[in-house]
This record gives C-alpha cells, sequence and structure tokens, in this order.
C-alpha cells in the first residue's frame, strides 16, 4: 500500500528484502559491545540480569574470534553458536588473555550455570538461522548516515512469525537511535521514524534518550 520506488524493505521472509550481514554494523572495535548489549537486554520482568549479561560476554567474545580468523557471514555466526558448548568454548580459548573474560561464565561445560547462559544466548539469535543465505552490503548505520539518498526503510515483522524476529527486529530499530543520537546537530537534516505496534518489540531503554 505504502511502498514507493526506490524505497527498501527488510524483512528475512520477503523476497525483496535488502541483504544485510551483522557485521555491517562494526565499524570499529567498542562497536561489539554496544550491539550485543542491544541484543541481550534483559526483559522488564527479569529478577536476574547475570544469566542476560553473561550471555552478551560469551556471544561478544564469540563474534570477538569470528572476526579475528575472518568468517563474517551470518552464516558463520549461526554455525559457530550451534556448535556443542565444549567446542565454543575451546575456540574461545585460542584468543589473547585480555579477552578471555567471558569463559568464567562457560569454563564448565557440563554445569547448569554454562547451559542456562547458553541457552538464553542462542534465543536471541534465533532470526540468525533465517538470515544464512541473506548476506550483503546492506548496513542500517550508514543507511542512518547516507545524506546522498534518502529513502524510506520498512521493517517488517508478520504476526505469525513476530516471536522468531522480535529480537532482530527491536535490535534494528535500537542501533538506528543509537546513530542517529549520535549525529551531530543539523537543521536541514531530516528522519523519521515511524513505529506501529510498538509494544510488540522488545525492552529498549535506549528508546527513552531517543524520544528526549
Amino acid at each position: 500500500k505504502h511502498l514507493e520506488e526506490d524505497d527498501l524493505i527488510f524483512y528475512p521472509f520477503d523476497k525483496r528484502s535488502v541483504p544485510w550481514s551483522f557485521f555491517n554494523e562494526v565499524l570499529d572495535y567498542p562497536d561489539l559491545d554496544v550491539l550485543c548489549t542491544s541484543l541481550y537486554e534483559p526483559p522488564k520482568d527479569s529478577k536476574d540480569a547475570y544469566w542476560y549479561n553473561a550471555a552478551r560476554d560469551v556471544f561478544r567474545t564469540g563474534c570477538f574470534y569470528l572476526l579475528r580468523i575472518g568468517k563474517k557471514t551470518n552464516r558463520e555466526i549461526w554455525d559457530f553458536f550451534s556448535q556443542p558448548l565444549t567446542q565454543i568454548r575451546d575456540a574461545l580459548y585460542t584468543l589473547p588473555t585480555r579477552e578471555m573474560g567471558a569463559l568464567k561464565h562457560i569454563d564448565k561445560a557440563d554445569s547448569n550455570q554454562a547451559a542456562s547462559i547458553i541457552s538464553i544466548l542462542q534465543e536471541r539469535i534465533t532470526f540468525f538461522r533465517y538470515l544464512t543465505e541473506t548476506d550483503g552490503a546492506f548496513s542500517f548505520r550508514k543507511f542512518i548516515r547516507d545524506k546522498s539518498k534518502r529513502q524510506n526503510l520498512f521493517l517488517m515483522n508478520i504476526r505469525q512469525y513476530d516471536a522468531i524476529f522480535r529480537s532482530l527486529m527491536t535490535f534494528v530499530i535500537d542501533i538506528m537511535t543509537r546513530e542517529v543520537l549520535s549525529l551531530t546537530d543539523s537543521f536541514s537534516r531530516r528522519i523519521t521514524f515511524v513505529v506501529d505496534e510498538f509494544g510488540s518489540l522488545a525492552k529498549m531503554p535506549c528508546i527513552f534518550d531517543f524520544l528526549t
């Protein structure tokens, strides 16, 4: 109903969707920490944030490992974190000592603690299963910063599958709002966010800074 020529769509189950890779949003080393924090924000009813913080640390360290060995596709992310926990742990042991902090969470691979952390880690990135064939050059951060061509970008999440992509769509909106907040002041720039069914997204604390 609303799509115009040159508009963009992002939705893994739509053949018109822009091809995107997670690591396109990693422009510098600290970006990994920001992106992973966005993915592993504890739900509002969580009584213990430790499990989500630990899952974030392990996911972030795993992503660092993948970057270090030159594996940057969505499939390689999904395959790495789908391995048995012992293989993930052994891979992280090859990193420099300064990057091994997350290992304290999963060092005992047969413990209930490690199993719970990996379960939360995998639950938040289930959407990668449906992104394994959609790698491409599109970046949401670069889209926000691109002054040369202003387009509409539609983020879709059909009700039937919204549980699968809720964390992905929350993540995408989160990184774009953070990017807007980091832009320099401008009287000529016009960026508009129209969010329908806002309550269907996961918890996103940065929205308060964004509204301000």
